[in-house]
């Protein structure tokens, strides 16, 4: 099988053997308690999310799956009425849609939990939402280099437990590995770190690709000879209630996540760079915290080119690009841009300075 990432600046997709998709549908309906489940997508069936865990687990257990071909947060509730949905899966910056339209439990008495995947989850978005709704979510994490899900949360936790999972540290909690599935978290010289220690995910497991399409380099820069797949996501873990529980802190590769949409902010450079090619060298696109959509895309330049001028072709050449790919702030800023001693830019290190704008909405703004 081919899935295809359809992100600019990756590999053009990964190949998965059917074996592979199987056993993490077989994970994933062993996580939640999956025999003749009914189900509800409400996400295309092109993305991992949809066609792993709506499809796939109900093709595996014999279940039933409702699917609709867009998102409407009015008829959310009564599609999991009427068709007695036990479980769902959304996108963390549908939550807020669904809160707009006062959905509660009582609305959806047969929905055991909703699972959230896909992008950053925020905890006051989870408190406030599980606070208004009495829904429970279930976090999971994973990525297409490996099927689907490597780690979700389990639905019947202790609710103590889960609670502390949720909303008691600085990020919800991405659960245990999966059944079949090994997760660790490495240093720079691919050490395991302890406890509580930021470092890079790893994973070895059943459902591992079998390689990126036409591209065995950067197969071997992503598995290493123990088989162990390196994700490029930063985290931790810590050992709770007799459990490994895994948390996301960030991101070692530069990939912006915003609202589940992937962009390589090196490709969003390009794009302005082909508009004002003299931002070269004083321009840098990375991702921050933001409240809603998990991240946002971020534009820092070097002050010391700021003028009126350059600020109306910033404005033309931000408005040429797609709603999902634009800067929402584009921050001027008298520090440099950091660099490592070969030159690359250290994206993470102006993240900082878009701290005030996580709430940030509507048409991009020049600070």
């Amino acid at each position: 099988m081919l899935y295809t990432s359809g992100t600019t600046g990756r590999p053009k997709g990964v190949v998965l053997a059917q074996r592979s998709l199987c056993a993490n549908a077989w994970s994933m309906a062993q996580n939640f308690g999956l025999a003749g489940t009914t189900q509800f997508a409400v996400l295309p069936l092109y993305h991992a999310h949809a066609f792993g865990f709506g499809l796939m687990t109900a093709l595996t257990t014999g279940g039933h799956l409702v699917f609709a071909d867009r998102f409407d947060p009015f008829a959310w509730a009564e599609i999991i009425r009427t068709r007695e949905v036990a479980i769902t899966s959304v996108v963390p910056t549908l939550l807020p849609a669904l809160l707009q339209v006062k959905i509660t439990s009582e609305r959806v008495p047969t929905l055991r939990a909703i699972m959230v995947s896909s992008a950053p989850l925020g905890v006051d978005l989870a408190r406030d939402f599980e606070t208004r709704t009495k829904i429970p979510l279930v976090q999971g994490w994973g990525l297409s280099e490996y099927t689907n899900f490597a780690c979700c949360m389990a639905p019947d936790e202790d609710p103590a437990v889960r609670d502390r999972l949720m909303f008691g540290l600085d990020v919800p909690s991405v659960g245990s590995p999966l059944d079949g599935t090994e997760v660790r978290v490495v240093d720079a010289a691919n050490a395991e770190v302890a406890a509580g220690t930021r470092g890079e995910l790893c994973i070895r497991g059943h459902s591992t690709m079998l390689t990126y399409l036409e591209d065995p380099e950067a197969t071997a820069r992503t598995i290493d000879a123990d088989r162990w797949l390196h994700s490029g996501d930063e985290g931790y873990c810590l050992e709770i209630a007799g459990k490994r529980r895994f948390f996301i802190s960030g991101r070692i590769k530069e990939i912006i996540i915003r609202g589940g949409d992937k962009h390589s902010p090196i490709a969003l450079e390009r794009a302005i760079l082909a508009a004002i090619p003299e931002l070269l060298g004083k321009l840098a696109i990375l991702g921050f915290p933001h409240d809603v959509h998990g991240e946002e895309i971020g534009a820092y330049v070097e002050a010391d080119v700021d003028s009126p001028e350059l600020r109306a072709r910033l404005t033309e050449a931000v408005g040429a690009m797609t709603a999902e790919q634009r800067p929402k702030i584009i921050l001027f800023g008298a520090d440099p841009i950091p660099r490592t001693h070969t030159g690359k830019v250290q994206r993470r290190k102006l993240v900082e300075k878009f701290a005030a704008y996580a709430a940030c909405r509507g048409a991009t703004r020049i600070v």
